[in-house]
């Protein structure tokens, strides 16, 4: 990986309740932008962060997984987690290494117990959210009721970016409410399309709600939405991201990992809306000293993970909040008060370990 810089990072975990999708979403995102040749599948064991092999004989996810990619200038860090509640342990772990978490929400089952429990641990954290109704293909598909059960969980900052186009076996696109269009999928690819008469209804009433959503963020567009003035996209985007941003608004988006149908466009909205390191800021560490992410700063970086490889022994999951660190040197570890030596710096892409020269935040 080429060095990069914190205003172009976004790290994001993708959470939610056991088989909502999340890996079949982190492999269907890797293949979009080119950094895994071909699509696994969980089902088939072919998923490049499900790769252990308890993971692949039970077909569920039992520990957390990190995939990179890089697009439109932007590199974004997924760490796919699981679902069920016997190893919380591990998105515990993942939401301390990451800035905003996508909730993934089956939308045959809506809001479970599960997205209940995951969407507590991020509140603790106080963490950004995305939230992304996956499965529409699925029979009992129904993104009403889905998006009904999560205002009703989590309140009126629930607010839909993207519509389906048909349920189930009729799924086959979406209408993005900001920008006031259609995409229909043929053949893996998206066409833009007008948007059909008969959801023109249902569009106008979703966009009114997103930009009642969004006016919280911004006391400008308040006052120009309760005037009844127009509100130009551009106006609707840029609280969109102010709102991302310090939580008062949860952009919703719909698709089908597995059909890879609107996962394209949650990664563009990753790099649109979700924060950057640079945007976070600070960070405070156990002794309560305030950190910036300066690459050119002291080194900090926080472990998250600790855990034993066969082949090169133990391994320590971290991310660096300032600094840069080299291959083979020396480092103070602040809970033991000591020194301690490292050997290789690895980067993750699911199983596969590329060795690094040095890593920074």
């Amino acid at each position: 990986m080429k060095p990069t810089t914190p205003d172009r990072i976004r790290n994001v975990a993708l959470i939610g309740h056991g088989g909502s999708g999340k890996t079949s979403l982190a492999e269907a995102m890797l293949f979009d932008a080119g950094a895994i040749p071909r699509l696994g599948s969980v089902e088939s064991g072919t998923a490049a962060l499900d790769w252990e092999p308890d993971e692949q004989r039970r077909h569920q996810s039992i520990n957390l997984g990190i995939g990179t990619f890089e697009t439109d200038g932007a590199r974004i860090t997924i760490v796919d987690t699981p679902g069920y509640a016997d190893f919380q342990a591990d998105v515990v772990q993942a939401l301390a290494a990451v800035d905003a978490a996508i909730v993934v929400i089956d939308a045959s089952a809506g809001v479970e117990v599960g997205t209940e429990a995951v969407w507590r641990l991020a509140d603790e954290r106080r963490l950004p959210r995305m939230v992304f109704i996956n499965k529409m293909d699925r029979e009992n598909a129904n993104y009403d009721a889905a998006l009904d059960q999560l205002k009703a969980a989590f309140g009126p900052k629930i607010a839909p970016v993207y519509l389906p186009i048909g349920s189930a076996e009729t799924f086959r696109g979406y209408i993005d409410v900001v920008e006031q269009h259609a995409s229909i999928y043929d053949n893996g690819e998206a066409k833009e399309v007008p948007i059909p008469d008969e959801m023109r209804t249902a569009e106008e009433s979703r966009r009114t709600a997103l930009i009642e959503a969004a006016a919280e963020a911004s006391d400008e567009l308040m006052l120009k939405y309760l005037e009844g003035e127009e509100i130009s996209d551009q106006e609707i985007e840029t609280a969109l991201h102010a709102g991302t941003r310090d939580g008062s608004v949860v952009p919703v988006f719909v698709g089908s990992a597995q059909r890879n149908i609107g996962v394209r466009e949650l990664i563009r909205m990753i790099g649109r809306h979700v924060p950057s390191p640079a945007e976070v800021g600070q960070r405070t560490t156990t002794d309560d000293k305030a950190i910036e992410p300066d690459p050119a700063g002291p080194f900090v970086a926080q472990v998250f993970k600790v855990t034993a490889d066969p082949f090169v022994g133990r391994l320590s999951y971290f991310r660096v909040v300032s600094g840069s660190l080299k291959a083979q040197g020396h480092l103070h570890n602040a809970n033991r008060r000591e020194d301690e030596r490292f050997g290789n710096i690895l980067g993750l892409q699911g199983k596969e370990q590329v060795n690094l020269p040095q890593a920074g935040p």
